[in-house]
């Protein structure tokens, strides 16, 4: 939600989204943020406006991009599906489980 705004090693936390309508963000509102749409976005709105975050989260269309911006920028967190993943970002594992664990979360 944008309240950290740094790592534990003081690099900038850069949150990072798929585009709307795209069936991976969807998941990760629902899942992560417990949100819609709408209230996504009206809580950066009001973050802003409040002063309370400088900036929404950047948004991309495709998953390579997600993972070259992730790659390029240090301190940059974003999502993509498993079999999308490559050896240059980092998977972080969510309830302490990875993607092709059992129980895992974050299923389209």
């Amino acid at each position: 939600m944008g309240e950290r705004k740094t790592w534990s090693n003081g690099k900038k936390v850069t949150l990072v989204m798929r585009d709307e309508g795209q069936p991976e963000r969807d998941a990760v509102l629902k899942l992560i943020y417990r949100m819609r749409e709408r209230d996504f976005n009206s809580y950066f709105l009001h973050a802003a406006f409040t002063g309370e975050s400088t900036e929404a989260p950047k948004t991309l269309s495709s998953a390579a991009g997600m993972i070259k911006f992730v790659f390029n920028v240090p301190g940059a967190i974003g999502y993509v599906r498993a079999s999308e993943v490559n050896d240059t970002v980092k998977v972080v594992k969510i309830d302490g489980l990875s993607p092709r664990e059992g129980g895992y979360k974050m299923k389209l």
